[in-house]
């Protein structure tokens, strides 16, 4: 009879337990072992009784068994709106003030990358961190519709990564690249023709074309004597040729129909790439009667237009024509030794090489001295090959560039100190290329000067 009543006492009491806590499903049980002639009373049955029915909880801990939750909440606050909940497989929610605002999904087939929540000492910021046993496991942030919004990617080893500073009133908030290496870039990165913006602006890419759409300066504030700032246009080519077109700077606008057209350019071009003799130019080109051409190009000399011969040498132009308010200035053709010699056109222009030709200009002259009676040509003369002593005043003058014919003029002068002298030319004995001069004393005798001079006008 004792046994039978301790059996109906455990089935009593894990009855009771069962109603007690609905929301554990597990059964508490009181275990009793009763000596030798030890009486049940009712003050035993009732005190077990109250151990169930008011510390039904402490009888279940410390636990000696997995608990089962799975569809019943486990109340976290004094008004019971907070809770975490597993009703779902593989998904528990955390709810706070009767939400699930918090909800640790591990739904996904064969799960075996999760996140860590990690507390740091003083000085360091707390973490959340990506962990599972993929190799290098990135960690991205979705919307509530399951869209990434942000994707944080993970390599080997890792020492460098981006830094996100907030900022106090009217100051901006920073994004830095930092880590362990000591110079480190910022590298924003877009997909196939995407460009990155700031305030809805694509941002200029080096490697690309870009569109500016307000006026932009390049300044320096270096205080020394180099030039700076420098625009460089640099072909870096793999086999540079003659002729190869360089770096332009287009000056652009639209035509009545909107086209957009090159009004205005400056190009560089390759004359010669061969190292350290290398030669280039620059060509200026404009619009024309809808045409885009060259219309004036600087290498050693300046060329303008297409006349003839091209570059001519440095600190030269070479142009087709020159005006002077509107005027055309004789195409700025040089006179022929003809022309020079008539002496009578105005529309060509004398150069140095044919000045000598005009009746104006002597075709040669020279300066004398004797030293006691040996006669010298003194340097600075023109156009004089040599002059010989035929006798005591007689010098024979040869000229180095025949004059056409002998009815040319000479006009000479003797200087004797004091005394007067006379010179004298003697036609018998005056050829194209040669004279004699006579200088005479105040008696009319033969005498030698101190020096002579003389020039020649005539016509080559």
């Amino acid at each position: 009879m004792r046994k039978r009543n301790i059996a109906y006492l455990a089935v009593i009491l894990a009855l009771l337990a069962t109603w007690q806590a609905p929301t554990i499903n597990a059964a508490v049980s009181r275990l009793k072992t009763w000596s030798a002639a030890e009486t049940l009373t009712a003050s035993n049955l009732n005190a077990e009784f109250n151990n169930v029915l008011n510390n039904g909880e402490d009888l279940a801990w410390p636990a000696t068994k997995a608990k089962d939750y799975n569809g019943f909440g486990l109340t976290l606050d004094a008004d019971a709106d907070s809770t975490l909940t597993c009703d779902t497989d593989d998904r528990c929610d955390l709810a706070l003030a009767g939400i699930d605002l918090f909800r640790f999904d591990g739904t996904v087939a064969t799960p075996v990358n999760g996140i860590d929540f990690i507390a740091r000492a003083t000085g360091s910021p707390a973490s959340i961190q990506a962990q599972g046993s993929d190799s290098n496991v990135a960690l991205d942030i979705r919307d509530d519709n399951g869209n990434e919004l942000i994707i944080m990617s993970a390599v080997a080893s890792a020492v460098n990564q981006v830094k996100i500073t907030n900022a106090i009133a009217n100051s901006d908030p920073i994004i830095a690249a930092t880590g362990d290496s000591t110079n480190i870039g910022l590298n924003l990165v877009s997909k196939g023709s995407g460009a990155v913006q700031a305030n809805g602006v694509a941002l200029p890419l080096l490697s690309a074309a870009n569109i500016f759409t307000a006026n932009q300066s390049i300044v320096s504030t270096d205080a020394g004597a180099d030039e700076g700032p420098a625009f460089s246009l640099h072909r870096d080519s793999a086999s540079p040729a003659a002729s190869d077109a360089l770096g332009a700077q287009r000056f652009e606008g639209e035509s009545s129909t909107g086209v957009k057209r090159i009004y205005g350019q400056v190009r560089g071009e390759i004359v010669d790439p061969t190292n350290t003799s290398e030669d280039g130019l620059l060509k200026y080109s404009t619009m024309v009667a809808g045409t885009v051409a060259a219309r004036m190009i600087i290498e050693q000399g300046m060329i303008v237009g297409a006349p003839t011969g091209g570059d001519q040498a440095a600190g030269s132009i070479n142009a087709t024509a020159v005006f002077d308010d509107g005027v055309l200035l004789a195409n700025i053709v040089a006179a022929s030794q003809a022309e020079q010699e008539t002496g009578t056109s105005t529309t060509v222009n004398v150069t140095p090489g044919t000045q000598q030709f005009h009746q104006s200009a002597s075709k040669a002259w020279g300066h004398v001295t004797w030293v006691t009676t040996t006669p010298t040509l003194a340097a600075g003369d023109f156009n004089i090959t040599s002059i010989s002593d035929d006798a005591v005043g007689v010098i024979t003058v040869t000229i180095a560039t025949d004059l056409s014919g002998t009815d040319y003029v000479v006009i000479a002068h003797a200087n004797e100190g004091s005394e007067r002298q006379f010179t004298q030319i003697d036609p018998a004995n005056k050829a194209v290329g040669t004279f004699e001069i006579t200088i005479l004393d105040g008696a009319g005798s033969a005498d030698d000067p101190i020096d002579a001079s003389f020039h020649i006008y005539g016509d080559h």
